[in-house]
């Protein structure tokens, strides 16, 4: 199935260092006091689209085994690829890292590289599948 006909869009991760107050862990979030507050700098994390392959840390679109079993995008999951080298390991989701090679989303190809070319999806729906030539399979 073409990517483009499961809305893939090429993503950058962009994080963002956040403070706010937050009821510390063991408190009862129900009935607390200031004592139980606690103000923490937290890592907000965004996917923000963009438009070039170059530009790109990753590549989110829909599920083909659900879009297919849906008959199309309602009730249809999206599926992250984070390209290898431009995000962190532990960044979610996680574990795979894709190698991707190609000049956009109408031929792109995810080859061997450090790990993997296949994609795997470890819940759901369990989706294993390749990104070939623009191709979702």
């Amino acid at each position: 199935m073409r990517l483009r006909d499961l809305e893939a869009r090429f993503i950058k991760r962009a994080v963002v260092k956040k403070t706010a107050t937050f009821v510390r862990d063991g408190a009862d979030s129900a009935n607390y006091n200031d004592a139980d507050l606690v103000t923490e700098e937290r890592d907000q994390v965004y996917q923000i689209q963009v438009d070039t392959l170059a530009d790109a840390d990753g590549i989110r679109f829909l599920c083909p085994l659900c879009f297919k079993a849906n008959g199309g995008a309602t009730g249809t999951h999206s599926v992250v690829c984070w390209f290898e080298d431009k995000v962190p390991d532990d960044a979610q989701p996680a574990p795979g890292r894709w190698n991707p090679v190609g000049t956009g989303i109408d031929d792109l190809t995810f080859v061997p590289g450090k790990k993997s070319n296949s994609v795997l999806l470890l819940g759901g729906c369990a989706w294993h599948g390749f990104v070939t030539n623009g191709d979702a399979t």
